[in-house]
């Protein structure tokens, strides 16, 4: 699962004296309908091995962009599964 940080708690986040219970809070989890992903090479799961072409994709992306771009679209509009906040 993807987390992200809070925006505008840079401060607290980078302090080494930040107790890891205040770091936490600080988290919350990414939304799965804003995440992509991409098949990388199978080389990766081989400690022995440690070079930048492992992270290159080496194929199509799971969910295409035009995709997700209708989703976020969908989302502006407040249709499909998404409430606006009006």
């Amino acid at each position: 699962m993807g987390v992200a940080k809070k925006c505008g708690k840079q401060e607290k986040w980078l302090n080494p004296k930040t107790p890891l219970s205040e770091i936490t809070k600080l988290l919350r989890a990414f939304p799965a309908n804003k995440m992509n992903a991409y098949p990388i090479s199978p080389e990766i799961s081989d400690p022995k091995n440690n070079k930048r072409e492992l992270i290159e994709p080496i194929g199509e992306r799971l969910t295409p962009e035009i995709d997700l771009r209708k989703d976020e679209e969908l989302k502006l509009f407040g249709m499909g599964r998404y409430k606006t906040s009006r």
